[in-house]
């Protein structure tokens, strides 16, 4: 795997390793935990830090962080289901409909 992807990346690909012993996929998997965390809360201060810029009569909290090149504001889209020509498609992956044989009737 190359260097340059990050490290949570990296970590997660790491967890689906079936060559690893247990105690140190566990290991992994925690630490990728942690990283998810720690991002999840410095968001939250970045968050909290652009809203009182702006209450305090400052740029807009997305302006701010937008400035910064922070992404705290960006939330990851939905999950979403579509539909073609009777092919459910779920996260890219086609799943073809069931079989219903129409010829008995």
């Amino acid at each position: 795997m190359p260097d340059y992807q990050p490290i949570d990346y990296r970590l997660r690909c790491h967890t689906k390793r079936t060559d690893l012993p247990a105690d140190v996929l566990r290991d992994i998997g925690e630490a990728y935990a942690e990283i998810e965390r720690l991002r999840k809360e410095r968001d939250y201060a970045r968050r909290e830090a652009c809203r009182l810029i702006e209450k305090n009569g400052g740029r807009p909290a997305k302006d701010y962080a937008d400035s910064r090149e922070w992404d705290c504001f960006n939330t990851p889209k939905a999950k979403v289901d579509k539909t073609l020509n009777g092919v459910i498609v779920d996260g890219g992956k086609p799943i073809p409909p069931k079989y219903e044989d129409l010829d008995d009737e």
